[in-house]
């Protein structure tokens, strides 16, 4: 299961392969200013000793870092992202694996059943639509970890779980208690589960500045996927 840690220990991962490329970045424009200045002519007065040999290399090396701190090449930007998709796929696989057996297993589906009962229960929200929820967003798995941070059965942002008395995201009755309370506050605001819906995917700002379902696909398809899993569609 799933915990803070984890996430804490992704975000690093995500840090230092961000500066591993960033660091490539300036090996690369090094090896560019070494070929021009090799290609200078060479000046009679300067000696070509150890001492500016080595002068030479630290000069070339601190203006590297600068550059490529401040480079609008995009190489660096480029490597990063692609990385970053990889690291991130694979880590979901190993997520879904790791906890195949785990999500399939009675117990655990009757645990999750029990929790999605009492946060109905406790928030006056549908059994079905807080599993339809549930199912779009993590399809169960209590150990779901989104690339934007979200967490658990709900994937909830940490914040938002904090704002709904929630402190152990990896916890099924506490990820679910919190996920349903917000999804209830949602409708109460919105007074229509479609926008409740729509709101809980790209966040109740977005519905108001559209004044209504926003026209984001994801967010379109999203309240399509739920809707259709709330009436037994899919």
């Amino acid at each position: 299961m799933v915990n803070a840690v984890g996430v804490d220990k992704y975000q690093n991962q995500v840090n230092t392969l961000k500066k591993t490329c960033r660091d490539f970045e300036a090996i690369m424009i090094a090896q560019m200013i070494k070929v021009m200045y090799e290609s200078l002519p060479k000046d009679s007065m300067i000696k070509d000793n150890a001492a500016n040999s080595i002068y030479k290399s630290m000069y070339i090396e601190a203006l590297s870092d600068k550059m490529a701190e401040n480079s609008n090449l995009g190489l660096a930007d480029e490597m990063f992202e692609s990385l970053k998709k990889d690291l991130h796929n694979h880590r979901q696989k190993n997520s879904t694996v790791g906890n195949k057996q785990k999500t399939a297993t009675p117990n655990l589906m009757e645990k999750i059943e029990s929790a999605v009962k009492k946060a109905s229960k406790m928030y006056s929200v549908p059994v079905k639509l807080i599993n339809s929820i549930i199912k779009a967003e993590s399809d169960f798995n209590p150990a779901a970890i989104s690339s934007k941070g979200a967490v658990g059965l709900m994937q909830l942002m940490p914040k938002t779980a904090k704002d709904m008395g929630a402190e152990n995201l990896s916890d099924i009755d506490e990820n679910i208690l919190a996920g349903t309370k917000y999804l209830s506050n949602l409708m109460k605001q919105f007074k229509n589960e479609k926008m409740a819906i729509a709101a809980y995917n790209a966040g109740p700002s977005n519905v108001n500045k559209y004044n209504g379902l926003p026209p984001f696909k994801e967010t379109r398809n999203y309240v399509k996927k739920v809707l259709a899993y709330e009436n037994g569609k899919i």
